[in-house]
């Protein structure tokens, strides 16, 4: 039945000569943040913030309420916004996101940036590597799009963008001094009775080629073992199904919380880092394996996966309601 526009979303109530008109708002179920394509941008670059009921977004606050209000596009399914990253964000913390269905807050860690531990350019660069991990690079990459770039110098898992076989264990590895994790992660930058569930391991990875088989295995703790210690990302396994990896063509940000290892599965941050300073060797960092997962057999690859911003981050997520405390 058609409905005359003024009309809709009202309730008219009529008694005798007395007439009411009740204005409302329809909407679908508030809206939720799951996940942002890149934390740690740059202005002018485009972010995606993945979720549900992200429809007609028309305002984002980053930290230290820098606001948006242009340069957003929602999805119609409310999956997901894109924006523009904004100039002048220097507080870490989480974004806030308001549609037509709300408001929602993402977790906590956009530009969480005194979470950062190691990079190539001027935190904590002392490092050492094996396998095919390549020397420094500074190539911005990539050339073109609006997505992220390359920050500064890098480094690749794949240093000649050889095929790997299959299985290839710790095909290349990267190591950073992991020593500084109680100096550069006191309390007051993360608290240390965090679960981990709350707290996680960071990456920002550029990929070329095909992700067909491998995964980077993030190791906190060097002398336990190859499987302990350490949290695996493999964004061609879901549910325990093999599916295609969706290349974005720009760089993104990879999440680990530290509670994926069996060994600090709920516990705390405190026991991260009583792991780190109790570990046989002051090292952490990513390898890249090439080896079966989940009893799926592993196959040759050639992919290229280059990486930076290895840091801790929160993960909890501020809790939002429009109704206060009721």
């Amino acid at each position: 039945m058609d409905v005359d526009a003024d009309a809709k979303n009202t309730i008219r109530l009529v008694k005798s000569e007395l007439e009411y008109v009740y204005d409302f708002e329809i909407r679908d179920a508030a809206p939720s943040v799951t996940r942002i394509s890149h934390t740690l941008p740059q202005a002018g670059e485009v972010i995606t913030i993945y979720g549900k009921g992200l429809v007609e977004v028309n305002r984002i606050t980053f930290p230290g309420n820098v606001v948006v209000t242009s340069n957003i596009t929602s999805d119609e399914d409310g999956e997901f916004c894109t924006v523009v990253v904004p100039a002048g964000i220097t507080e870490g913390g989480a974004l806030f996101v308001e549609g037509a269905n709300g408001g929602a807050y993402s977790p906590s860690y956009f530009n969480f940036r005194k979470g950062l531990l190691h990079n190539f350019d001027d935190v904590n660069n002392q490092s050492w590597s094996g396998g095919d991990v390549s020397d420094d690079l500074t190539s911005v990459i990539p050339a073109s799009g609006n997505g992220p770039k390359s920050q500064g110098t890098y480094r690749s898992l794949n240093k000649d963008k050889k095929t790997f076989a299959a299985p290839a264990p710790k095909a290349s590895y990267y190591w950073a001094n992991n020593s500084v994790f109680p100096s550069l992660l006191p309390e007051s930058v993360l608290s240390s009775a965090a679960s981990t569930s709350d707290v996680g391991v960071q990456m920002d990875i550029y990929v070329e080629g095909i992700w067909n088989s491998g995964t980077i295995r993030i190791v906190i703790t060097d002398g336990s073992g190859a499987d302990r210690y350490c949290m695996l990302y493999t964004p061609w396994l879901e549910n325990g199904q093999e599916i295609p990896f969706i290349n974005p063509g720009s760089w993104f940000t990879i999440t680990l919380p530290f509670s994926d290892s069996d060994d600090y599965a709920g516990k705390t941050f405190q026991d991260v880092l009583n792991s780190v300073t109790s570990a046989s060797y002051a090292q952490w960092g990513p390898w890249f394996d090439n080896i079966d997962i989940n009893d799926i057999a592993c196959e040759p690859t050639d992919v290229t996966i280059y990486f930076d911003n290895l840091r801790v981050v929160p993960l909890d997520t501020p809790v939002y309601s429009e109704y206060g405390d009721e």
